[in-house]
């Protein structure tokens, strides 16, 4: 909850180095930039994070460990696949048939998919998996997939 280091990789590949931290209540991930002292934080939810880097945990749906997702195979990278993650979110999930605009109204699937990480040692890297399955599984016993 005090923060933790990864690399988080954007959409085109690039990993960037960042700090995540969980929030209080366990229902949201936020990272920032590590070299970052220069942003001006909004409060949302308690929490202070950028627009757009956070992650509701209500979002993921599963853990995958390894380089399979479309951003890891974008960029071929000298990282170990050992030792990187996606966290799958609703946009990769197949659309229901009667829905042809998300919920902000936008057509198609013009979210993330995936949030794709990569660490710096096994350790860190299992007490992340760890943490993560915890929470997904948590999560999806008490709140049902399609809430």
């Amino acid at each position: 909850k005090r923060g933790a280091p990864a690399r988080k990789h954007g959409r085109a590949g690039k990993p960037h180095a960042t700090i995540f931290r969980l929030s209080r209540d366990e229902h949201t991930l936020t990272w920032t930039p590590r070299k970052s002292h220069t942003l001006k934080p909004t409060r949302r939810g308690g929490q202070f994070a950028e627009p757009g880097r956070l992650l509701h945990l209500s979002d993921a749906v599963d853990l995958c460990i390894g380089r399979e997702s479309a951003v890891f195979k974008r960029r071929a990278t000298d990282c170990n696949d050992h030792l990187s993650l996606s966290i799958v979110l609703r946009g990769a999930l197949p659309a229901p048939p009667s829905a042809d605009e998300d919920e902000d109204g936008v057509l198609g699937m013009g979210r993330r998919e995936t949030l794709d990480l990569s660490f710096d040692s096994e350790v860190n890297l299992g007490l992340w998996v760890a943490a993560l399955r915890h929470l997904l599984h948590r999560r999806l016993r008490v709140t049902p997939l399609d809430a």
